[in-house]
């Protein structure tokens, strides 16, 4: 249903997009509504936001995609909910509560934030970034995965094994330690907790990331 008590379509960022997942998970929750979500997604990189344009052409609804960083990205008219995932373990601690503030400027009254992110337990480390054994699993999983449709790159496979290590000699990783943390963010920046979910209290994730993860 409608965020809000309108007859105009609600407006929804989705902040941050490492593919269209976000965006799919976002129309399919409007399904059967009266009014079809205004849906924006913004990444600092334009690769995420081709594969949004791609597949909402493909599963026949409209998007916007925006190229801007989250910090600096605007929007007059507001959002009714901004949806992420995964999303602040890009960013340390000091920087998340920017990041928090910014959500909070862009949202309408009354707009809600709706995110999911892992929690690495109180130990965890300040930052992570991939070991050398990792960026050589990394490298020679992404090598199999291309091995059948190396005739429709541009580059060969030796070209982006240099740009794979090269990327993953840079990533690093913050990781949100404890559902306080979490809570705590969203607190200090005016936002008012309507929900705090576990979703998998069997499993709390690891201290430490292998490389992308998918538990806790």
């Amino acid at each position: 249903a409608p965020l809000v008590d309108s007859d105009a379509p609600p407006r929804i960022l989705v902040s941050g997009a490492a593919d269209f997942a976000m965006a799919e998970v976002t129309h399919q929750a409007f399904a059967g509504a009266a009014v079809a979500p205004k849906i924006v997604v913004t990444d600092r990189c334009d690769t995420p936001l081709a594969l949004c344009r791609w597949f909402a052409e493909r599963a026949c609804f409209e998007i916007e995609t925006r190229q801007a960083d989250i910090f600096d990205f605007g929007d007059a008219a507001g959002f009714d909910a901004i949806v992420t995932q995964s999303f602040l373990g890009n960013f340390a601690p000091e920087a998340r509560l920017r990041l928090a503030r910014r959500w909070h400027d862009l949202l309408r009254p009354g707009g809600c934030c709706v995110t999911i992110n892992r929690l690495r337990g109180a130990r965890a480390p300040a930052t992570t970034a991939f070991s050398d054994a990792e960026a050589d699993a990394f490298v020679a999983r992404m090598g199999n995965d291309l091995a059948g449709i190396s005739d429709l790159l541009d580059c060969t496979a030796t070209e982006l094994a240099t740009m794979a290590r090269s990327y993953l000699r840079e990533k690093r990783s913050f990781p949100v330690r404890t559902r306080e943390d979490l809570a705590g963010l969203f607190e200090e920046t005016s936002f008012e907790l309507a929900v705090v979910e576990e979703l998998e209290r069997a499993d709390p994730g690891k201290p430490r990331p292998s490389g992308p993860t998918m538990p806790g």
